[in-house]
């Protein structure tokens, strides 16, 4: 009877679930290529892929976004079919793609959270590091960039235009946008 019980208390409260799909094991190739596994659940449809890319490799970069001392990835792919021209009024055509960035947030290797940046990209995003070399920290505050000693970001470097950088509001899980000047 207690055996008959056990059954039924497990199928109230749902069987435990072994999560080896939680895990997070990227490993960063040539530059900025990530192969590994995530956990199906991550959705990497949202930026124009599906998990066997990444046997092949997948565009990516790793931070701690969050704070907790975990590395966490950010992995970018370009919307296919979305190049743009644009042709501002001096006539110069100036070609964008749309880059897709879904940034992974850990703690150790687990998956604690995803979320997902869309913007117009006309630059790779890159990592913005913490804690700048204290000859690029003079540059950066003169550009009026912030910076961070606690959290990474990522950031899209302006040419001749204006530098955007991505830094997680972890209280909304979203990432907020500063803008600054280029070099």
């Amino acid at each position: 009877m207690s055996y008959l019980l056990g059954l039924v208390f497990l199928f109230l409260i749902g069987s435990p679930v072994i999560a080896d799909n939680a895990t997070v094991d990227l490993t960063i190739k040539e530059g900025s290529s990530c192969t590994g596994a995530i956990p199906s659940t991550v959705k990497l449809k949202l930026i124009n892929r599906v998990n066997d890319d990444l046997q092949k490799g997948i565009d990516c970069g790793a931070g701690d976004f969050d704070g907790n001392g975990s590395t966490d990835y950010f992995l970018f792919s370009s919307s296919a079919g979305t190049k743009k021209s644009k042709t501002p009024k001096n006539g110069v055509v100036v070609q964008s793609e749309t880059w897709k960035v879904l940034v992974l947030l850990t703690v150790g290797n687990k998956l604690k959270n995803t979320v997902t940046i869309n913007q117009e990209f006309l630059n790779l995003p890159q990592l913005y590091a913490k804690n700048p070399a204290n000859e690029d920290l003079k540059q950066l505050k003169d550009l009026g960039c912030p910076i961070s000693k606690s959290v990474d970001g990522i950031v899209e470097w302006g040419e001749g235009g204006q530098t955007r950088v991505f830094m997680l509001d972890t209280t909304k899980m979203k990432f907020r946008i500063s803008l600054c000047a280029s070099e």
